[in-house]
């Protein structure tokens, strides 16, 4: 699968040649909010357990992402998912 609109480093994940995918997915704080990712192939509908937000799908790609509030998602949260 290939996107050109996502960044280098995000389309590197995707092609399973990231040096360290764990820098890129998971909870990480970018310009003072909480930026969540994750990889979840097959998946339709992502939910962050810890106050029900809902991530958003990358266009092209299976990688799912929220941002907000860095309160309202712990350091070790939960992810819920659909599958298709």
């Amino acid at each position: 699968m290939s996107n050109l609109r996502l960044s280098p480093e995000l389309q590197q994940i995707v092609e399973a040649r990231h040096r360290d995918p764990f820098a890129v997915l998971g909870r990480h704080i970018e310009h003072g909010q909480a930026l969540v990712r994750a990889l979840l192939p097959r998946a339709e509908q992502v939910t962050i357990a810890e106050g029900g937000h809902a991530m958003y799908r990358l266009e092209g790609s299976d990688i799912f992402e929220w941002r907000g509030d860095p309160a309202t998602v712990p350091d070790r949260y939960r992810l819920i998912w659909r599958d298709d």
